[in-house]
């Protein structure tokens, strides 16, 4: 099976190959045991497999101990806004953005309604890529 491309700001693959659910719960758990106490917002872009991504996610999520808003469709932009109206721990955005329909992705956001820093984001890279089975409490 082929890597998904990381970057401190999130992950993209081809679904299916470069990017499964087990990944996406591997990579979801790793960004939530950073994140503080607080509900984080789940959003997704059109692409047809965004909904199946989204319910993966929001059911690790929930399975982690953690609260989720939904937001369902929105642009990658709004993903900020509702974690800061909402005062949110996070959220993710699943998007691929400008790569081809096959490919799919999560975008993390931080409380302050931004993209991550790079310093978390490589613990995140850090924590998905070395814990064995996948962290369930804060690190």
């Amino acid at each position: 099976m082929n890597e998904p491309i990381i970057s401190v700001s999130g992950l993209r693959g081809i679904i299916g190959q470069s990017l499964t659910p087990e990944i996406a719960v591997r990579y979801t758990a790793a960004y939530a045991t950073t994140l503080p106490a607080g509900q984080i917002v789940v959003t997704r872009d059109g692409r047809t497999t965004g909904r199946m991504l989204a319910d993966t996610i929001v059911n690790c999520l929930i399975g982690l101990g953690r609260d989720v808003l939904d937001g369902d469709i929105a642009a990658t932009p709004t993903t900020g806004v509702l974690v800061r109206h909402h005062q949110c721990a996070g959220g993710i955005q699943i998007t691929a953005s400008h790569n081809p329909a096959e490919y799919n992705g999560m975008k993390l956001f931080g409380n302050d309604g931004r993209i991550l820093s790079a310093s978390l984001g490589e613990k995140i890279i850090d924590i998905y890529r070395h814990a064995d089975p996948p962290p369930t409490q804060p690190v």
